[in-house]
């Protein structure tokens, strides 16, 4: 399992969907774009104008047509920055009042895609 991080700023009315669908297992959300995370979470607090961090839990085995590690191919491998594919599904785990910097703390599990699930089969 690799933990991920995302400082954003979400609607309200966003976070109240969050917040319903905690340990839902048939509630999930996706991403249309790329999304930009780092494997540190100081990197992740450095970012944009936010009110949640996310920390993504990501399965290895999953990950592999998910999303790319950009430390290599950057100017910035400081920045740590794993960039998620458009389409990435994920389910909240928890939310967690956190601090002043952040209203919240939002755990994620970041779903398998289709494909990967493929790559499980026996064959």
């Amino acid at each position: 399992m690799t933990t991920l991080y995302r400082g954003d700023f979400i609607s309200d009315e966003l976070f109240e969907e969050y917040q319903k669908s905690i340990d839902q297992s048939t509630i999930y959300f996706k991403w249309r774009s790329f999304v930009s995370t780092s494997t540190s979470e100081q990197v992740a607090r450095q970012f944009g104008d936010h009110n949640i961090l996310y920390e993504l839990q990501l399965d290895h085995h999953s990950a592999e047509d998910q999303c790319i590690k950009l430390t290599s191919l950057t100017q910035f491998s400081e920045e740590k920055e794993i960039l998620l594919r458009p389409g990435v599904r994920f389910r909240i785990i928890k939310i967690e009042s956190h601090d002043c910097e952040f209203r919240h703390k939002i755990t994620i599990e970041i779903l398998p895609s289709y494909i990967s699930s493929l790559y499980r089969a026996p064959f």
